[in-house]
């Protein structure tokens, strides 16, 4: 509102209050006398001079209000800070100049328009939050904000606001201030990078100065440790060798022994004044007592260790003279630039037994499974026997008719004659291979070919194939290396896990084509691999899990030893038995044994 109407305003309510007045005391002026009408003359007079001053006072009043007005007005337009008035639905109502620069938008562009409209959109949330909360607050609020100038930067500024009510209008106006923060930003961040640096600097020479300091530390506590070093190492030493249950002993570069624990003398028999001082080869058998000492002194020489830093399997000497097998561990170090070896020796003589024990228990278990696996195969070898003890008894029928022929042909007789041996040696050679893999108990190793194997094992099982219509695959790779393996044994292996397919397939609609394929491959790691694949049911998880545990089975007749025993055999062959099922996908089992090894360990 302006100053003039202000003015105006005033002007009519005192004219109206003056004309009450005179309502109420109005006098008729025909009944006074001339004294009484001279006097009202001369008030009327007094109370005109009394308007004048009072209008002269309005006019300077209003003059000083619109100076006012016009310094304020000037400092609101050229004001370094942005400002903007917005009513209650947050539109624009003024704008001075610096907020038309800061947005880059003209005030009649400006005027009408939302504020939250020249804002990031990220940030138009946030100021309807902050509008609402200034709307019921009569203090300052504050917060920073980007605005998105005409070009499409978006500049950082400092939004302050404060919400009033004009009392002559009852009109409800926000102020708010822009202020450009970009530059205290850019300050802000240079100084963040500068204090950065200064604190990566700092934290540098921190460290550095926590390292020295360390290295002096370390340096002290090793001058400390120089000192009791001695002391301290023959207390431990002692501590350590006394309280080990396996022997340890420690020997220089040429064998003599400086040092020997309680263990040594409870396992060798030789109190510590019997070894202290002698050559370590006291307790060692021929022939590693004479190999001892030289191979000390080659390896002095070039450093080329073979049992350093690994176990291996020896024998050794007791006192009284018997002979006990070792497992032997040997450590390297040096003091004042000499070498010393520190043996330490653990005597296995039970665990040898046990492994005899569980060899000996393994081949039986492996005796009974055979046992039923022949049961099982009995119909199939019965018809490989057969098969020769027929032709035998038709070709003997036909040497009989000749020899009773007036004319004999001895070449026919001949020929009929070899064909009968033939098919003797047959059966003869079928007789021998299941009387040898039944009654056979030791295990026996033996340079084999694993294909010539296979192929024995399938003409087994081949009365089973037929019997079952199953037809086989042999993908057997060509120029295998041999096998150095117990041959009843792992074709015992072989035959389960091809009797295992056969029946799991056997249990498949008759209709469906049952097909079991057997694959032989030279592995890189030096192995022999055997697969024997199958399209039955499969396992589900449940069964894959106990699939090797004893006495478990998915047949409905068996013992449920046949995959415990098999994986004992191939793991004591060195080899690993496993395995991988679906659920109406089939099952493949496939095996790896170790080839064997030329003298160079080719």
């Amino acid at each position: 509102m302006s100053i003039k109407n202000t003015n105006d305003n005033v002007h009519q309510q005192l004219r109206q209050k003056k004309e009450i007045h005179l309502g109420k005391t109005r006098t008729d002026i025909a009944k006074l006398t001339p004294e009484e009408i001279q006097k009202l003359a001369h008030e009327f007079q007094v109370y005109q001079v009394a308007l004048e001053m009072q209008n002269e006072e309005l006019r300077e009043t209003q003059i000083q209000l619109r100076a006012s007005r016009d310094r304020y007005q000037t400092l609101f337009e050229y004001a370094p800070i942005g400002f903007l008035t917005l009513d209650r639905d947050s539109n624009i109502s003024n704008a001075n100049q610096k907020a038309c620069v800061l947005l880059e938008y003209s005030k009649t562009d400006l005027l009408g328009a939302k504020f939250a409209k020249y804002l990031n959109s990220e940030d138009q949330g946030r100021f309807y939050l902050f509008f609402q909360q200034l709307l019921k607050s009569v203090a300052n609020k504050s917060f920073e904000i980007s605005v998105m100038q005409a070009n499409g930067y978006s500049i950082p500024v400092l939004c302050q606001g404060y919400y009033h009510e004009m009392s002559d209008t009852a009109e409800k106006i926000c102020f708010i201030t822009l202020l450009d923060i970009s530059e205290q930003k850019h300050i802000e961040k240079q100084i963040n990078e500068l204090n950065k640096k200064l604190n990566q600097k700092v934290s540098d020479q921190h460290t550095e100065l926590q390292m020295k300091n360390q290295k002096l530390l370390a340096n002290i506590a090793q001058m400390k440790d120089s000192k009791n070093k001695l002391i301290e190492g023959k207390a431990r030493l002692k501590s350590v060798f006394n309280a080990a249950v396996e022997s340890i002993i420690t020997i220089n570069e040429r064998g003599i022994i400086i040092s020997i624990n309680n263990a040594v003398t409870n396992i060798f028999g030789y109190q510590a004044s019997e070894l202290i001082g002698h050559n370590v080869g006291k307790l060692m058998p021929s022939p590693y007592k004479e190999q001892h000492n030289n191979y000390i002194q080659n390896y002095l020489v070039s450093r080329q260790a073979k049992i350093i830093g690994s176990i291996r399997q020896l024998e050794a000497r007791r006192k009284d003279g018997s002979i006990f097998p070792i497992d032997l561990s040997i450590s390297e170090y040096q003091i004042a630039q000499k070498t010393y070896f520190t043996g330490i020796i653990r005597d296995v003589s039970e665990r040898k037994r046990k492994d005899l024990l569980d060899k000996q228990h393994l081949n039986e278990l492996a005796h009974v499974t055979r046992m039923g696996l022949m049961g099982e195969m009995a119909s199939g070898i019965a018809h490989e026997v057969n098969q020769p003890l027929t032709a035998i008894a038709t070709y003997s029928q036909v040497c009989l008719r000749m020899l009773k022929s007036d004319k004999l042909d001895l070449i026919k007789l001949q020929e009929t004659l070899q064909k009968t041996e033939t098919q003797a040696l047959r059966a003869g050679q079928v007789l021998a291979r299941m009387r040898e893999f039944i009654s056979t108990n030791t295990v026996h190793r033996s340079t084999i070919d694993i294909n010539h194997l296979i192929h024995d094992a399938m003409s087994l099982l081949a009365d089973d194939f037929r019997h079952s219509s199953i037809q086989s695959t042999l993908d057997l790779a060509d120029s295998l290396p041999c096998l150095s393996v117990d041959e009843v044994q792992i074709e015992q292996v072989i035959l389960n896990l091809i009797k295992n397919s056969i029946d799991a397939l056997a249990l498949l609609p008759r209709k469906t084509k049952r097909r079991i394929s057997i694959q032989t491959y030279l592995l890189v790691s030096s192995e022999i691999e055997v697969r024997i694949k199958d399209n039955g049911a499969g396992m589900d998880n449940e069964e894959q899990a106990l699939l090797f545990t004893p006495f478990f089975t998915t047949k409905t007749s068996g013992m449920g030893m046949g995959l415990s025993i098999s994986q004992s055999l191939i793991r004591a062959h060195g080899g690993m038995l496993r395995f991988r099922s679906s659920k109406g996908k089939g099952s493949t089992f496939y095996f790896t044994l170790p080839i064997l090894e030329d003298k160079n360990g080719h």
